[in-house]
């Protein structure tokens, strides 16, 4: 962390946050959880990343109205701290990404760029990101796992959604969420309200691609949550649902698969770092 603390804006996030995560009380003198952001070149700024505690939660269908590819739910000790972004990959993150690199400006559907989330990317443009931010900031950024983002979008719930088992207006944006734009494109990144862990987004507005391979079910998921080594794997996973999908695709436990080289316009991304 020391690079971390050099360069970066640190921010807060309430002690209540970290209890929440390991379940216990904090000790007088443990840290709280921060925020930061990595400084780029040429003035720039890399995604706000939150800081999570290590622990365990249940992965999977805890509530029971998922599909079989959420089966069986199984337990998952992350033994260590990671970072993950705090909201989806903006268009101005990766555009300016795109120009340093001299690659192709994805298509914003003519919805704006600036701060709606990147759409239009494949995984592969994803992993590129991350591939250029670790190599920008000597950081080892990365997409997150299967594991970190339930861990991260579960935020110590264990309901559907981190609010509870029913959609409620406000706070995930879907076709049947409830708001004007549902079903018709996606909302500024940010716009719904945040979980107990700082993070937005993560139910719906865009899908999210996530390192893993997708496998059938968990059936030989790993209880680390380490992404299972697959070589030549034809679908990557994608989680969290999008503003163009039904409420019941953006629960927590919801997974899907694509081919890594496929994109959307309802597909982008959000990154993640180990945190020593």
């Amino acid at each position: 962390m020391s690079k971390v603390q050099a360069k970066a804006t640190n921010l807060e996030i309430k002690s209540r946050s970290l209890e929440q995560q390991i379940g216990t009380e904090i000790d007088a003198g443990a840290r709280p959880l921060s925020v930061f952001r990595d400084p780029l070149s040429e003035g720039q700024y890399g995604p706000d990343m939150v800081v999570l505690a290590p622990g365990s939660f249940q992965m999977g269908d805890i509530g029971q109205v998922g599909n079989d590819n959420e089966k069986p739910v199984h337990p998952v000790t992350l033994t260590r701290k990671f970072a993950i972004a705090r909201y989806e990959i903006t268009f101005a993150q990766y555009d300016f990404f795109a120009r340093q690199t001299g690659r192709k400006l994805p298509d914003d559907e003519g919805w704006g760029r600036e701060l709606q989330p990147v759409i239009n990317v494949t995984w592969r443009d994803a992993r590129a990101y991350t591939r250029w931010l670790a190599k920008e900031s000597g950081l080892d950024y990365r997409l997150p796992t299967e594991a970190e983002w339930e861990y991260a979008a579960r935020a110590g719930t264990t309901t559907n959604f981190w609010w509870g088992d029913q959609n409620l207006t406000g706070y995930s944006h879907c076709s049947d969420c409830g708001d004007p734009l549902g079903g018709k494109q996606p909302l500024s990144v940010g716009s719904m309200k945040a979980n107990p862990w700082g993070l937005h987004d993560l139910n719906g507005n865009v899908d999210e691609w996530v390192i893993d391979c997708f496998s059938e079910d968990y059936s030989k998921a790993s209880t680390t949550g380490e992404p299972r080594p697959t070589p030549g794997c034809s679908n990557r996973a994608m989680r969290g649902g999008s503003w163009f999908d039904i409420a019941r695709e953006t629960r927590s436990a919801s997974r899907y698969r694509h081919p890594p080289d496929t994109k959307r316009n309802s597909w982008g991304f959000r990154v993640a770092l180990a945190v020593d």
